[in-house]
């Protein structure tokens, strides 16, 4: 008979069995479905789960260390446990040959979740090396898409969305509790999506009960100062924070969503706070806080960097707001110690009315310690009086000097403080009853110590190593499946001695660093980087990571092209000012006097058979000012002979073959008619250069030319109208 001492352990050890879970594995490399118990007798796809139970953990096999296994699922609907005891699903832990930590795809359509909510449940692709060993393919979206999903105790963490053609919103959350989203990246294209995250009824009663984090996005933007384009983070409601992202507005030709594309934008709430952001090139507002729907109260912004948006950072109450409420409350709101580098946009830090707006009631509001580069308004306060403590404007000069890398309008920059920022360290407000650090983590000053301005404390650099890149990595224009190479050079700006390295984070099968990855270096020490690029898809998303000195992602630019095969819209190639692309076509309303000062349409295309080929084009010409364009293939075009002079006129749009001028007197009658270009096969660029104001290009293909095929028709001469007999 078992003693009471007993009976009680044997007790204490089902409970904590019980309260830890069982563990269950998935492993598409198993020749076939087992009961999930272990490895070897893994399910075989995420569809043979079953029989889980709360605080249950599920690893999924990445392969061994380095190698990869790929599950095809779409539209998944996860088993979730209780609110006190989730589900996780996680990447398995082992490493090694026979481990299972390597890189678990997932590949499908639509989107990843959907059917129930995703409610209770852990999918974290953290092997315990805080790296993204969850990886995403073919989706266009994670949660929701189009129509908004309930969702509670959902924490999805460390998973590489790599590139994704979001339709309409990435994560479109509705009325959510303990949502946490952190340690993802997404490049998003879409031209018509509207949000990279949506929450529209976020319901926490105090602070951080969601929250958004440690996340890289990039977003599609009609371009700077145009005002349309995704936003980064949407959500109206309560208890929502959002920190040390990076959120970044990409130019993308023909975006047509209707949103104004803003970082970080809220209508209404409390309890919510913004900070240790990097947002940069949006082409609305860096981060938007309006009384749209209702109050907003407690609220926190901090520590934030904002660069190159058409506003930097704007609160207060909102001109559509007349629509919605007949009055509204903004109170105890605190901007503090951000950055703006406002170069060339209309509004820097605006706090207040918007326009014709309700009765609006401001209280207990505090800007303070925050900085504005080269903004043509500085702080700009619009029918309100919040208290404001040791605000700065700065000119580049001066952010040259107090910074230790700064370039007007830069992504890259390093606004941690040299010892010649006299006018910052040193002389702002202390604030530690709202917050105590700095974007690094580093103590703020307790007591009544003065801080320093800006998101950074001086002490942080002068006694720890910190890294500085340059210059931002943008490999220039060039055809796609040929290698193309760039040096960047890594430097200790700080003391001490900096070790780190360098990785891709994104696209991995498309930028290799091929040395310096690596490097320990002393106070001033710089070592060359290069990174070479092979792309597969023009706008491949992604950073290089650097680790040590407090570390910085730095985004990746590519311009390579993509070829569109022979027949193709003018809208489709890389489209430079003067030239526009409104209405579906290309043209330009200024008339250019010479080569270089033309709009520029660039098209990459491949020749699977060498020949013979010309060019024809659906144009409208109106007149005798309205009717050309320059044009050559693989090169510049020379002006005048590679004039492209279109006749006849028409209001109405007509397939013409290009033409070239050469020794021609008479526009009307260009000498190569059709222009012949001897093609190998291979890829090849289409260059058209804008001459002439208001002459409209729509469709273009390349066609294989034969001597037997009829020449266009001579235009009739000495034509007279005659009444009707």
């Amino acid at each position: 008979m078992l003693t009471r001492r007993l009976i009680s352990f044997v007790a204490f050890v089902v409970l904590a069995a019980s309260a830890r879970g069982t563990t269950w594995y998935v492993d598409s490399g198993v020749s076939s479905s087992g009961n999930g118990q272990s490895w070897t007798t893994a399910w075989k796809a995420l569809s043979n789960i079953g029989g889980v139970s709360a605080g249950d953990t599920v690893y999924i096999s990445g392969g061994p260390t380095g190698s990869s296994r790929t599950y095809s699922v779409s539209a998944w609907s996860p088993i979730g446990g209780s609110s006190s005891s989730p589900i996780t699903y996680q990447i398995g832990q082992d490493s090694g040959a026979s481990g299972h930590n390597g890189t678990a795809i997932f590949s499908g359509s639509g989107c990843f979740f959907s059917g129930s909510p995703p409610n209770n449940i852990v999918f974290s692709g953290d092997a315990g090396d805080n790296q993204m060993h969850f990886q995403f393919s073919g989706y266009n979206c994670v949660l929701g898409g189009t129509g908004e999903v309930d969702a509670s105790n959902f924490h999805f963490c460390y998973v590489n969305l790599g590139t994704m053609n979001v339709t309409y919103d990435c994560f479109f959350f509705g009325t959510t509790t303990k949502i946490e989203v952190d340690h993802i990246y997404l490049y998003m294209t879409g031209a018509n999506s509207w949000q990279c995250f949506e929450c529209n009824l976020p319901s926490g009663t105090t602070w951080d009960d969601s929250k958004f984090h440690n996340m890289t996005l990039y977003v599609p933007s009609a371009g700077i100062n145009q005002g349309m384009g995704v936003d980064g983070i949407y959500f109206g409601g309560n208890g929502v924070s959002v920190y040390s992202n990076f959120i970044c507005g990409v130019q993308m030709s023909g975006y047509s969503g209707g949103q104004h594309g803003d970082g970080v934008q809220c209508t209404w709430g409390q309890y919510n706070k913004v900070y240790d952001n990097v947002i940069a090139n949006m082409p609305d507002f860096g981060i938007y806080f309006e009384a749209l729907m209702s109050n907003l109260e407690n609220l926190q912004i901090y520590n934030n960097v904002v660069v190159n948006c058409m506003g930097g950072i704007i609160v207060g109450s909102e001109a559509d707001a007349t629509s919605w409420i007949s009055s509204c409350t903004v109170a105890n709101i605190l901007i503090a110690n951000n950055i703006v580098d406002a170069t060339g946009n209309n509004q820097d830090i605006s706090f207040g009315d918007e326009g014709s707006v309700p009765v609006v009631t401001y209280s207990n509001n505090e800007l303070a310690n925050n900085v504005v580069i080269n903004g043509p308004y500085g702080i700009w306060l619009q029918n309100s009086s919040p208290t404001m403590m040791n605000n700065v404007t700065l000119n580049s000069s001066q952010a040259s000097s107090d910074y230790i890398s700064f370039t007007a309008s830069g992504t890259n920059n390093n606004y941690h403080l040299t010892a010649s920022a006299t006018a910052l360290i040193g002389k702002g407000a202390n604030l530690s009853g709202s917050f105590t650090t700095d974007k690094d983590g580093n103590a703020r000053p307790a007591g009544t110590a003065a801080w320093d301005i800006g998101p950074y404390q001086y002490s942080t650099v002068t006694t720890n190593p910190v890294v500085a890149v340059a210059p931002d990595p943008v490999f220039s224009s060039f055809m796609l499946g040929t290698t193309n190479s760039i040096l960047l050079q890594v430097q200790n700006v700080g003391n001490g001695t900096l070790a780190g390295s360098a990785s891709v984070i994104g696209a991995t099968n498309v930028y290799v660093i091929t040395s310096g990855q690596s490097y320990s270096l002393t106070s001033g020490q710089g070592q060359t980087l290069t990174v070479r690029c092979v792309p597969a898809t023009t706008n491949d998303g992604a950073i290089i990571r650097f680790t040590g000195g407090g570390g910085v992602d730095v985004p990746i630019t590519n311009h390579a092209e993509l070829p569109l095969g022979l027949s193709f819209a003018a809208v489709a190639g890389v489209i430079s000012a003067p030239f526009s692309t409104n209405g579906g076509y290309v043209s330009q309303s200024v008339v250019a006097t010479n080569v270089a000062s033309g709009g520029n349409a660039s098209y990459v295309f491949n020749i699977t058979n060498a020949g013979q080929y010309i060019v024809e084009a659906s144009v409208l010409a109106p007149n005798a000012g309205s009717k050309s364009f320059w044009v050559n293939i693989d090169a510049m075009p020379v002006d005048p002979t590679m004039i492209w002079d279109i006749y006849p006129y028409s209001t109405n749009f007509q397939t013409v073959a290009v033409s070239w001028r050469g020794n021609s007197t008479t526009i009307t009658n260009d000498q190569y008619n059709p222009e012949i270009f001897e093609l190998t096969s291979g890829i090849h660029e289409l260059i058209v250069i804008g001459r002439e104001s208001y002459v409209e290009l729509a469709q273009i293909r390349i066609e294989p030319y034969s001597a037997s095929r009829p020449s266009p028709p001579s235009p009739p001469v000495n034509l007279r109208i005659v009444a009707n007999p």
